[in-house]
């Protein structure tokens, strides 16, 4: 990884209680207002909290479950996480990102759940379900070359390196692209592969996109990873395409690559709405 100088997405601000306590940078900033986090940063905190939770070393977190349960500020947030149930060949883990409420009291802003796998090799058999993506050569299109709102160029879709291997928008097959971080999650960290190879998936549902950005919001109130493989590399390759319902609702689903090929799926709900 490069860093950015010394920036983060998140910066070590003490504890309290059972929590850690971190403040988002910038960086972390949504697409859709800049006041608010993005849901990428906020997925991540808790795949890192429940990966670290107490348990058997070297077992692989292998699906999580998020819910968002509102918008997360750009305020300080505190991370906790817990083994709901802890077995012999899965734990199952839970984590919170909590917030401060007008009252000032801690409040959970998000919630997740997800099961931790003991691992054995199983290498002579392993088989990945689907078509192999290359990573695109530097100089292939960047986020800059699509059409998508200026705040898609901040943030924390914009601090990341993105390249396009097929075209952004176009109905009828998957979007795919590949994006990368270019500064640690936590400042003083190195984040661990698939806290790294996860993080850009919740953008899934703007790589995947089938409406005029510029005119349309579709934000994901959760989001559903599963992974059968652990990611190598710096780079997450994206193979999404969304689907738009006559309701207001939406579904954006996406196949999750490292440069060997799938490693999981991930599907994101989406509240579809028109921009005034």
């Amino acid at each position: 990884m490069e860093p950015m100088s010394d920036d983060a997405y998140f910066l070590p601000a003490g504890t309290h209680e059972d929590a850690e306590v971190l403040q988002p940078t910038a960086h972390t900033g949504s697409p859709w207002t800049a006041s608010l986090q993005h849901g990428g940063p906020v997925a991540g905190l808790l795949w890192r909290a429940c990966e670290g939770a107490p348990g058997a070393a070297g077992w692989m977190l292998t699906r999580l479950a998020v819910e968002l349960l509102g918008p997360v500020s750009l305020e300080e947030v505190a991370v906790r996480a817990d083994v709901v149930r802890s077995g012999r060949s899965a734990d199952l883990v839970e984590a919170e990102v909590l917030q401060r409420g007008p009252g000032g009291g801690w409040r959970p802003a998000a919630r997740a759940r997800g099961w931790r796998m003991r691992t054995v090799d199983t290498a002579a058999v392993a088989y990945r379900a689907g078509g192999r993506h290359a990573l695109p050569p530097e100089g292939s299109p960047t986020l800059h070359d699509a059409p998508v709102p200026p705040l898609w160029l901040e943030g924390f879709v914009g601090s990341l390196d993105w390249r396009f291997a097929s075209t952004f928008g176009r109905r009828g097959a998957p979007t795919v692209a590949w994006a990368r971080l270019r500064m640690p999650f936590v400042a003083g960290e190195e984040p661990s592969p698939s806290l790294r190879a996860i993080l850009p998936i919740d953008a899934a549902n703007g790589v995947g996109a089938r409406l005029d950005t510029r005119a349309w919001t579709f934000i994901n109130t959760e989001l559903a990873i599963h992974l059968f493989e652990r990611p190598t590399g710096e780079w997450t390759g994206i193979e999404a395409e969304s689907s738009i319902g006559s309701e207001g609702v939406g579904l954006s689903q996406a196949v999750v690559h490292d440069q060997h090929g799938p490693v999981g799926r991930i599907a994101q709900s989406l509240l579809v709405t028109p921009l005034a």
